[in-house]
């Protein structure tokens, strides 16, 4: 690959749309997944710029995203910005959930490395042993991550049921 700045505009406009829905899973608002998407591909930008950029870059841009989101666990959740993500993700797969404020602000409950493991599983369909690649940790950490975060999800449904679930 030729590196130029035309090469990296247009690795932005391919993958950036895909890197801010990636951030936004995990972070659970879209200012914040759009902050992890920038700062990702700044990231990028430098080792572009250097000709030393990795042979697969969007893989390379998600795990940079990750780590930066992983990186920081004491954040606390962004406020909710619900209006605006309903508008963002109208051909994602979350526009069939009822209640995208109460998903949304149950994944807010969930440790970064939890939500980090749904993302991984549910959003990427990544297996257990790759996601346990990306976050440095064995496979059966993961599933032990992800089992806790759906039973966190399924005590806060509990708590919450959808209007009609009554069947």
């Amino acid at each position: 690959m030729r590196v130029t700045d035309e090469s990296f505009d247009d690795f932005v406009l391919s993958t950036g749309a895909s890197l801010v829905r990636f951030g936004t899973g995990l972070a659970g608002s879209v200012a914040a997944g759009e902050d992890l998407a920038q700062e990702a591909l700044a990231r990028c930008w430098r080792r572009w710029a250097r000709s030393s950029f990795p042979e697969h870059p969007e893989a390379y841009a998600r795990r940079v995203l990750l780590h930066l989101h992983l990186r920081d666990r004491d954040r606390r959740p962004p406020p909710d910005d619900g209006a605006r993500r309903a508008d963002t993700f109208v051909d994602d797969a979350s526009a069939s959930v009822d209640d995208r404020a109460l998903l949304w602000q149950a994944l807010a409950c969930l440790s970064h490395p939890q939500r980090a493991v749904l993302v991984l599983r549910y959003y990427e369909d990544l297996p257990d042993e790759r996601i346990a690649d990306l976050l440095d940790c064995s496979a059966s950490t993961v599933r032990s991550h992800a089992a806790r975060a759906l039973a966190k999800l399924r005590s806060v449904d509990a708590l919450h049921p959808h209007p009609g679930a009554n069947r």
